[in-house]
């Protein structure tokens, strides 16, 4: 039977998997809907799980969108001796289960059996690698976990800044809403100068003027004013978290003046919209989505290390928060992604300590914990906690760890 600890990671990492609640899965192999790898992998959606058959299949496979890539017991993905066999370009990726064999031979080009190239939070478990020139090449990639029992730590960073976003390309003619999640984007809808002058659009009914042509900046306004609207109902719905504007910054800022105060901006970005491929819209949407970010992750550090600074209910460093932790006081946890300490816990009471032979709080055994800010942060949920994985580097780095608490913390 499994241990609550075990039941417990279990149920994390079903979390996990499951980033979409309506995710689907997709078949490949014998009796499956597709006969090769990447044709299912380019069908998938974001959060979708790919699972594929025993089987040799002879293939590059390449996953640009975050996907749960999952082998049966004898699927075999043969390079057949050249290049790259399986590339991923996604973050909070996860595959598993496959041998993966038949690199080529080049080591400039970085033939490998699997190359993760700028994709954070990637999970690549339970794969056997044979006949490779590199095994599992990381480049430009953090927090990827590399492991036969996957730690959860680094992905639950990534996953906590993975937003849902709503991207806005405006022009005086043109909003264009995309749609941006986990590094991808998706086209959403399309709003013209022609939609805002009919007269049953959204509710924008009886203009005058409907024969008339107005002038430029009449449309313009109606323009931003109904996309405005639209971008409102669809955060009121839940469809987003997060809004991203797109354009000139004359633009921008007039748009922006017509989106109600209660839809989150996370920021605007320059771009012509007459020029701007999708891809050039994704690269704007990712840098403003990492800035927002830092922003908040700064803001969240800089309030806790004034907070226990000025001996308000906050705590620095591993130490003091295991004394929270330890009289279930954390209210936030504020990880350093980075960081891990090994240490013991109590079998019994679940007491954390670096070190120790019994555990001072009911004198039962201890075991060894992997990662005491990782058992920290299993903890602080357990007794109502939240907690926040910084990325990148900040003040917290050196402290490692911190926490906001419900009440002074008592040195043990």
């Amino acid at each position: 039977m499994a241990s609550p600890t075990e039941r417990s990671v279990e149920v994390k990492l079903l979390g996990v998997l499951l980033l979409s609640v309506q995710a689907a899965q997709l078949t490949v192999g014998p009796g499956g809907t597709y006969a090769s790898i990447q044709a299912a992998l380019d069908a998938a959606r974001p959060g979708d799980t790919v699972r594929v058959a025993a089987g040799v299949y002879h293939e590059h496979p390449v996953i640009d969108r975050p996907v749960v890539l999952l082998g049966a017991p004898g699927a075999v993905i043969d390079g057949d001796g050249r290049g790259v066999v399986l590339t991923v370009n996604a973050a909070a990726t996860t595959v598993r289960g496959f041998i993966i064999r038949g690199t080529g031979a080049n080591q400039s080009r970085e033939h490998a059996g699997i190359l993760v190239t700028d994709a954070d939070g990637v999970i690549i478990a339970d794969n056997r690698l044979e006949d490779v020139l590199f095994g599992i090449y990381l480049k430009e990639s953090d927090r990827a976990v590399v492991d036969a029992s996957p730690y959860l730590g680094p992905l639950e960073a990534v996953l906590g800044h993975l937003h849902r976003f709503c991207a806005v390309v405006i022009d005086r003619r043109t909003a264009s809403i995309y749609r941006f999640w986990m590094g991808q984007l998706e086209a959403w809808e399309v709003l013209g100068e022609e939609e805002v002058r009919k007269d049953n659009y959204g509710g924008f009914s009886g203009y005058a003027e409907q024969r008339v042509r107005g002038r430029a900046g009449t449309i313009a306004r109606r323009l931003f004013k109904a996309a405005a609207g639209r971008v409102a109902t669809l955060a009121r719905a839940g469809e987003f978290d997060l809004l991203m504007v797109g354009g000139t910054p004359r633009n921008s800022s007039a748009f922006l003046d017509e989106v109600p105060s209660d839809v989150p901006v996370a920021g605007v970005f320059a771009i012509d919209p007459r020029t701007a491929t999708p891809m050039d819209v994704r690269d704007r949407c990712r840098d403003v989505a990492a800035a927002h970010d830092r922003r908040v992750d700064r803001g969240m550090v800089t309030e806790l290390m004034d907070a226990a600074g000025s001996g308000a209910r906050a705590v620095l460093g591993l130490d003091r928060v295991l004394d929270a932790v330890n009289q279930r006081a954390v209210d936030r946890l504020v990880v350093n992604a980075m960081e891990t300490v090994p240490g013991v816990v109590c079998t019994e009471c679940g007491w954390l300590m670096r070190d120790g032979r019994a555990c001072p709080a009911c004198g039962s055994a201890l075991r060894s914990a992997p990662d005491l800010i990782d058992a920290a942060a299993e903890a602080a949920r357990s007794d109502g906690g939240s907690v926040r994985y910084v990325v990148g580097e900040s003040p917290i780095t050196l402290a490692q760890v911190g926490a906001f608490t419900r009440f002074e913390v008592s040195r043990l």
